[in-house]
């Protein structure tokens, strides 16, 4: 084995993406727009069906959003282009997903409205992922639990550590308790000491996004990483086997994600672990797509019994999925 592929800030899988012009990933995307365009219809159909189908694959990370709602300020990226849910829902029948949990991008803020419709519209398929803080009025929490809502995302990517003791910050974790909602930490994983405890300290339930975000330099060897395996045992936290590629230099992240998921598999329990696709892999559209994205956890998860834990078992407990949903109006 050469020294790049013992790199964990090096992929070396050859796969086309990783390799692709600006102007090829242009054309590659208006080649897939236009596909999603002429199938759309009939998938979104099929894919949604009576809408009460056996929950057989769960995708647990994606955003939808349009380049027309407003951004907060401080946004660290503003995409300038559409993730409509119906291009989603093309990928997800395409790819044989049957249920998924769309995540509030962050740079929308606390601003749930776009989200909580999408949810709205399809409730037996869907659940949701707010974003909230500590000046989220209460009947804003009702609203949110009553669309199916099941957590809450703390994106401190690029932001202060907050003081998870302090009063405000109680009452906010408390509320999300009282709910029955988990919280969900995108962070480095260097920070990770610095906040997973003070949340299991509320006992808050935490789910940690894109297999903790250790450094590209340290991959698995990241002090952060395995401070993340050490707390395994606590039994409240789990971990998202998504976005491989936001952990390494280049390509699209398998063999980082295999070392990972074996990492993470001789911690955690299969039942601790989900899948997600990231979609629409903002930042990252030319290194990966949605098809790519889920053939990864063929090669992270060679086993098909604790594949189909991750994918499909523990997902349904954590978002609640068996919890029965009333039919509403769309």
């Amino acid at each position: 084995m050469d020294q790049a592929s013992n790199d964990p800030a090096v992929e070396t899988t050859g796969r086309p993406f990783a390799t692709r012009t600006h102007e090829a990933r242009k054309a590659h995307e208006a080649r897939e727009a236009r596909e999603a365009h002429d199938k759309r219809a009939p998938l979104v159909d099929a894919w949604y069906g009576s809408g009460a189908e056996p929950i057989e694959a769960v995708d647990s990370h994606a955003h939808v959003f349009l380049r027309s709602l407003p951004r907060i300020p401080s946004a660290r990226h503003s995409p300038e282009y559409d993730a409509t849910l119906e291009s989603y829902v093309a990928h997800l029948s395409a790819c044989g997903i049957t249920h998924a949990v769309l995540v509030q991008p962050s740079f929308l803020g606390t601003d749930n409205h776009f989200f909580v419709d999408a949810l709205a519209r399809y409730p037996q398929r869907f659940r949701g992922i707010a974003v909230v803080n500590p000046c989220t009025a209460e009947d804003e929490f009702a609203r949110l639990e009553a669309t199916d809502v099941v957590g809450i995302r703390l994106n401190l990517v690029g932001l202060p550590i907050p003081d998870f003791t302090a009063p405000r910050w109680r009452a906010l974790l408390a509320r999300a308790n009282a709910l029955g909602w988990h919280v969900e930490v995108h962070r480095r994983a260097a920070d990770l000491p610095a906040i997973i405890p003070a949340l299991l300290d509320q006992s808050c339930r935490v789910v940690v996004d894109h297999f903790g975000r250790p450094a590209p330099h340290l991959g698995t060897l990241d002090p952060g990483f395995r401070f993340l395996l050490s707390i395994a045992g606590t039994g409240q936290v789990w971990v998202k086997l998504s976005a491989a590629y936001r952990n390494i230099g280049s390509g699209d992240g398998t063999a980082f994600g295999t070392r990972a998921a074996r990492a993470l598999l001789g911690a955690f329990a299969p039942n601790r672990l989900v899948w997600g696709s990231d979609w629409p892999h903002t930042q990252h559209r030319d290194r990966t797509d949605y098809q790519t994205t889920r053939s990864a956890l063929d090669d992270w998860v060679p086993d098909p019994s604790l594949r189909r834990i991750i994918l499909c078992d523990s997902a349904r407990a954590l978002f609640r999925f068996d919890r029965q949903t009333p039919a509403r109006d769309t």
